[in-house]
């Protein structure tokens, strides 16, 4: 999630926007409102310089999509129609930057971000994204909770792993498991689905330093038909790291009634959709989830 060696970045009325999110081929960035004199820049180079092409073009990165995403929609910006700072269109409608190119001004009420997708200079490696998902007991019966969800992202987190199959132990032991590896480089992502989710947001309270973001759904706030159990979720009062939950309206572990009887720290973003807890959303549905976390994390601070 460090800046790759391209520095690309977001010139925004001659302010510099980071992106938020890199992958391989992959950078986000959040987007002010009014989107207007937008430029995007980057690092540049020449192929003949480098000594394997008499190219002496000046290059910056190679688009092949950019995409403005909003909460219900996501829409394209036609490459054909960047005026200037490119070179001509290639191939099957890829075209290199010079290095600083103006972007259309866009006009949209809300949250947007855009997802910039090609590729850099040869020299220029961007991290995975490194993203851990955390199942929940009934996983694999649920397999197709994190397919769909990373189906939806792919392949923007195209490295995902599954931290927790084949056996899924009780909370308390995976929490335990994780608090005892040792601390990683860069901070991860952890996305989580029932106890999974309740895994992943304990260990973000304890180790706040180790996650960027946590990312879930389907959290069981209580056991259906039983008292509550403040230990299930009283963390989530205080917890420090950004956290976006979707929770079904209907699921029987939390519905609509969970803001009213249980305390959520301002970092916590409760979205409610139209499910139950096993979440057999539509293509549809699963791809507005994905652009809400594509917004949730172009709005995180830069890493």
């Amino acid at each position: 999630m460090t800046a790759d060696r391209t520095a690309l970045h977001l010139l925004a009325g001659g302010r510099r926007i980071a992106p938020r999110l890199l992958a391989p081929g992959y950078w986000l960035f959040p987007l002010p409102h009014p989107a207007r004199r937008l430029r995007l820049v980057s690092a540049v180079f020449s192929p003949a310089a480098l000594g394997n092409s008499a190219d002496s073009r000046t290059l910056g990165v190679a688009l092949t999509r950019l995409s403005v995403v909003r909460p219900d929609t996501t829409d394209q910006i036609p490459l054909a129609a960047l005026a200037e700072g490119c070179h001509p269109l290639e191939g099957d409608g890829w075209r290199w930057t010079t290095g600083d190119t103006p972007l259309p001004d866009m006009a949209f009420t809300g949250a947007a971000a855009l997802l910039v997708e090609g590729f850099a200079a040869p020299d220029a490696v961007a991290p995975v994204a490194p993203a851990l998902f955390l199942p929940g007991d009934s996983y694999p019966a649920d397999a197709h909770i994190p397919a769909s969800l990373f189906g939806a992202l792919h392949p923007v987190f195209a490295g995902w792993r599954t931290y927790g199959p084949p056996r899924t132990p009780p909370v308390p032991e995976r929490l335990a498991a994780l608090l005892a590896r040792p601390p990683e480089r860069q901070k991860r992502l952890l996305f989580g689905r029932s106890s999974g989710l309740r895994t992943a947001t304990a260990f973000a309270a304890a180790r706040p330093e180790a996650v960027r973001a946590v990312i879930g759904v389907g959290y069981p706030f209580l056991q259906p038909f039983a008292d509550p159990e403040p230990e299930r979720f009283a963390h989530l009062a205080s917890i420090t790291t950004p956290t976006l939950i979707f929770q079904g309206h209907n699921d029987p572990y939390g519905g609509a009634w969970v803001p009213d009887l249980v305390p959520l720290s301002p970092s916590v973003q409760l979205h409610f959709i139209a499910t139950d807890h096993d979440l057999h959303l539509t293509r549809q549905g699963w791809d507005a989830v994905a652009r809400r976390i594509l917004l949730f994390l172009a709005g995180l601070p830069p890493a």
